[in-house]
């Protein structure tokens, strides 16, 4: 019975999730993969999903080391990803809102739909990458209900650029969140008694808030 249970357990950690999502919108999709960083361009450019899941995962390898730099930017991570949740729900609720008032008037408005949309297949290591994708998702559904709201004259068309923009901007905040993160063999000893390590680190991100 044993060998069986541990059989099973063995079993459990070689599987691996997949999720598939089907994005509609330019934005949502320019947000999966980014755009480069141009060698010797200072222009600006955006961390995706992809990057920013790659460095995550660093991140959380170090902070279950108890790297205090790798807990800062864990918590980083969630503090940002909490903002841009609470305001595309709100921005979602907004929209049945006005989707509400156009079938008091008569009319059944629908998402708008791309005839091609592009189905994605996420594999993370960090557990809330995945819940960044569903997040990513409910953006691409915001903007999908916005735009019949601007095209029926609910909502104008700087209203509905406000709205992406503000969205827009907090998502690629949360992605940008860990990119000047370095990935350095410290502890809180080390930087309690700052250490060459310690130093390092510091030198490499700033010093840590919280421990000046």
């Amino acid at each position: 019975m044993l060998v069986n249970q541990e059989v099973k357990r063995t079993s459990a950690t070689n599987l691996q999730t997949e999720i598939e999502i089907l994005f509609h919108s330019e934005y949502a999709i320019s947000l999966i993969e980014g755009t480069p960083k141009k060698e010797g361009d200072k222009s600006f450019f955006i961390i995706g999903l992809i990057g920013f899941s790659s460095k995550l995962k660093t991140v959380k390898r170090d902070c279950d080391r108890s790297n205090p730099y790798a807990k800062y930017y864990y918590q980083q991570v969630e503090l940002k990803y909490n903002e841009a949740k609470e305001l595309i729900n709100k921005i979602n609720s907004e929209c049945d809102v006005k989707f509400k008032e156009a079938s008091e008037d008569g009319i059944g408005l629908l998402e708008a739909n791309n005839l091609n949309p592009e189905k994605r297949t996420f594999n993370f290591s960090v557990s809330l990458c995945y819940q960044i994708a569903i997040l990513l998702k409910k953006y691409d559904l915001c903007i999908r209900k916005l735009k019949p709201l601007q095209d029926m004259g609910y909502i104008s068309g700087r209203e509905l650029n406000r709205k992406v923009n503000s969205m827009s901007k907090l998502l690629r905040k949360l992605f940008h969140s860990v990119e000047l993160y370095t990935s350095t063999p410290l502890t809180i000893h080390d930087l309690q008694h700052g250490t060459d390590k310690a130093l390092k680190a510091e030198s490499l991100m700033g010093r840590l808030p919280g421990h000046e």
